[in-house]
Protein backbone atom coordinates (compact mmCIF):
# COMPACT_ATOMS: atom_id res chain seq x y z
CA UNK A 1 0.00 0.00 0.00
CA UNK A 2 1.23 3.48 -0.82
CA UNK A 3 1.71 5.12 2.60
CA UNK A 4 1.33 8.59 1.07
CA UNK A 5 -2.04 7.85 -0.49
CA UNK A 6 -4.93 9.64 1.22
CA UNK A 7 -7.26 7.25 3.08
CA UNK A 8 -10.21 8.33 0.92
CA UNK A 9 -8.39 6.82 -2.07
CA UNK A 10 -7.75 3.43 -0.46
CA UNK A 11 -9.35 0.41 -2.05
CA UNK A 12 -12.82 -0.27 -0.60
CA UNK A 13 -13.06 3.05 1.28
CA UNK A 14 -15.52 5.82 0.50
CA UNK A 15 -15.49 9.15 2.29
CA UNK A 16 -17.79 12.07 2.91
CA UNK A 17 -17.14 15.37 1.14
CA UNK A 18 -15.08 16.46 4.15
CA UNK A 19 -12.89 13.31 4.17
CA UNK A 20 -14.52 11.26 6.93
CA UNK A 21 -14.63 7.52 6.21
CA UNK A 22 -18.26 6.75 5.30
CA UNK A 23 -18.18 3.18 3.99
CA UNK A 24 -15.71 0.31 4.04
CA UNK A 25 -16.48 -2.46 1.58
CA UNK A 26 -13.87 -5.21 1.62
CA UNK A 27 -16.12 -8.21 1.04
CA UNK A 28 -14.61 -11.27 -0.64
CA UNK A 29 -11.04 -10.01 -0.44
CA UNK A 30 -9.36 -12.96 1.27
CA UNK A 31 -8.71 -10.93 4.43
CA UNK A 32 -7.53 -12.88 7.43
CA UNK A 33 -6.82 -12.03 11.03
CA UNK A 34 -8.95 -10.19 13.55
CA UNK A 35 -11.21 -7.17 13.14
CA UNK A 36 -9.17 -4.22 14.44
CA UNK A 37 -10.67 -2.52 17.50
CA UNK A 38 -9.54 0.79 15.97
CA UNK A 39 -12.50 0.62 13.57
CA UNK A 40 -14.52 1.80 16.57
CA UNK A 41 -13.16 5.35 16.17
CA UNK A 42 -14.77 5.84 12.75
CA UNK A 43 -17.70 7.82 14.10
CA UNK A 44 -19.04 8.75 10.64
CA UNK A 45 -19.04 5.16 9.34
CA UNK A 46 -22.37 4.28 7.71
CA UNK A 47 -21.62 0.80 6.35
CA UNK A 48 -19.04 -1.85 7.18
CA UNK A 49 -18.96 -4.75 4.74
CA UNK A 50 -16.40 -7.44 5.61
CA UNK A 51 -18.33 -10.54 4.56
CA UNK A 52 -16.88 -13.63 2.90
CA UNK A 53 -13.34 -13.31 4.22
CA UNK A 54 -11.22 -15.48 6.53
CA UNK A 55 -11.52 -13.41 9.67
CA UNK A 56 -11.01 -14.91 13.12
CA UNK A 57 -11.41 -13.84 16.70
CA UNK A 58 -14.47 -12.06 18.00
CA UNK A 59 -16.59 -9.08 17.07
CA UNK A 60 -14.93 -6.20 18.97
CA UNK A 61 -17.09 -4.48 21.57
CA UNK A 62 -15.74 -1.19 20.14
CA UNK A 63 -18.17 -1.67 17.26
CA UNK A 64 -20.70 -0.21 19.69
CA UNK A 65 -18.97 3.16 19.19
CA UNK A 66 -20.05 3.30 15.52
CA UNK A 67 -23.16 5.27 16.41
CA UNK A 68 -23.93 6.30 12.82
CA UNK A 69 -23.71 2.77 11.42
CA UNK A 70 -26.66 1.61 9.30
CA UNK A 71 -25.28 -1.63 7.86
CA UNK A 72 -22.93 -4.20 9.41
CA UNK A 73 -22.20 -7.29 7.34
CA UNK A 74 -19.88 -9.94 8.79
CA UNK A 75 -21.45 -12.96 7.06
CA UNK A 76 -19.26 -16.00 6.23
CA UNK A 77 -16.23 -14.90 8.23
CA UNK A 78 -15.41 -17.54 10.85
CA UNK A 79 -15.89 -15.18 13.78
CA UNK A 80 -16.41 -16.73 17.21
CA UNK A 81 -17.43 -15.72 20.69
CA UNK A 82 -20.64 -13.96 21.55
CA UNK A 83 -22.52 -11.11 19.91
CA UNK A 84 -21.35 -8.02 21.84
CA UNK A 85 -24.08 -6.33 23.88
CA UNK A 86 -22.61 -3.01 22.69
CA UNK A 87 -24.17 -3.57 19.26
CA UNK A 88 -27.44 -2.63 20.98
CA UNK A 89 -26.16 0.97 21.11
CA UNK A 90 -26.21 1.29 17.30
CA UNK A 91 -29.55 3.06 17.18
CA UNK A 92 -29.40 3.73 13.43
CA UNK A 93 -28.56 0.13 12.47
CA UNK A 94 -31.05 -1.33 10.00
CA UNK A 95 -29.06 -4.36 8.77
CA UNK A 96 -27.11 -6.69 11.05
CA UNK A 97 -25.76 -9.65 9.11
CA UNK A 98 -23.79 -12.29 11.01
CA UNK A 99 -24.72 -15.45 9.05
CA UNK A 100 -22.41 -18.47 8.92
CA UNK A 101 -19.92 -17.73 11.66
CA UNK A 102 -19.04 -19.57 14.86
CA UNK A 103 -20.94 -17.27 17.20
CA UNK A 104 -22.30 -18.79 20.39
CA UNK A 105 -24.25 -17.88 23.50
CA UNK A 106 -27.46 -15.93 23.81
CA UNK A 107 -28.64 -13.19 21.50
CA UNK A 108 -28.12 -10.06 23.62
CA UNK A 109 -31.37 -8.51 24.83
CA UNK A 110 -29.86 -5.13 23.89
CA UNK A 111 -30.50 -5.99 20.23
CA UNK A 112 -34.16 -5.22 21.00
CA UNK A 113 -33.08 -1.56 21.37
CA UNK A 114 -32.46 -1.42 17.61
CA UNK A 115 -35.87 -0.05 16.67
CA UNK A 116 -34.92 0.59 13.05
CA UNK A 117 -33.52 -2.90 12.49
CA UNK A 118 -35.05 -4.37 9.34
CA UNK A 119 -32.70 -7.32 8.74
CA UNK A 120 -31.24 -9.52 11.44
CA UNK A 121 -29.46 -12.45 9.81
CA UNK A 122 -27.84 -14.74 12.38
CA UNK A 123 -28.51 -18.20 10.92
CA UNK A 124 -25.90 -20.97 10.92
CA UNK A 125 -24.22 -20.06 14.19
CA UNK A 126 -24.37 -21.83 17.54
CA UNK A 127 -26.58 -19.30 19.28
CA UNK A 128 -28.92 -20.28 22.13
Amino acid sequence: MDETKHHCHWYGVQCTYDDYVFTIDLRSNGLDGIIPTELGILSFLDALELSDNNLSGTIPSEMGNLVGLHHLNLNYDGLGGTIPTELGMLSFLNKLELRNNNLSGAIPKEISNLLGLQILDIVNNSLD
